[in-house]
C-alpha cells in the first residue's frame, strides 16, 4: 500500500466502522449525538441513516478508490460540520453539545477529502 493512501483508506474504514455501530447499536450512536427517537420507526431511521448510509459511503470509497467518491464523502462530512456551526444559534444548541459531532465530522471530512487528491 502506498503510504499516501493511508489517510483516505483510514477515513473509509472509520466511516464503515461508524456505520456498523449505527446499525447494531443505534441507541449508543444517538446518545453520543444527543438524539432520542420517540418511536421504533425513529430508531429504524437512525439505523438507516447512521448505519446503512455511513457504511455504504465508506465502502464505496474503499472499493472504488474513485476521486469523485472521496470528494463527495469529504464534502458531506465537512458540510455536516459547517451546517452545525452555522445554525447552532438558530436552534439554540450550545457549542459544547456540538463537540462530539464535530470531533467526528471534521477529521473524517479531511481524511476522505484527501482521497480526492491522492487517487
Amino acid at each position: 500500500m502506498n503510504p499516501l493512501t493511508l489517510a483516505p483508506v483510514s477515513g473509509s474504514i472509520a466511516c464503515m466502522i461508524l456505520g456498523v455501530v449505527g446499525l447494531l447499536r443505534p441507541k449508543f450512536f444517538m446518545s453520543v449525538c444527543g438524539l432520542k427517537p420517540s418511536t421504533p420507526m425513529g430508531t429504524l431511521e437512525m439505523r438507516a441513516v447512521f448505519g446503512g448510509c455511513l457504511f455504504t459511503l465508506g465502502a464505496v470509497c474503499l472499493i472504488t478508490a474513485a476521486p469523485a467518491a472521496y470528494l463527495t464523502a469529504g464534502l458531506l462530512w465537512l458540510t455536516s460540520a459547517a451546517v452545525k456551526l452555522m445554525l447552532m444559534r438558530f436552534d439554540d444548541v450550545p457549542f459544547g453539545a456540538l463537540l462530539a459531532g464535530l470531533a467526528g465530522d471534521l477529521p473524517l471530512g479531511l481524511l476522505m477529502l484527501s482521497g480526492y487528491w491522492i487517487y
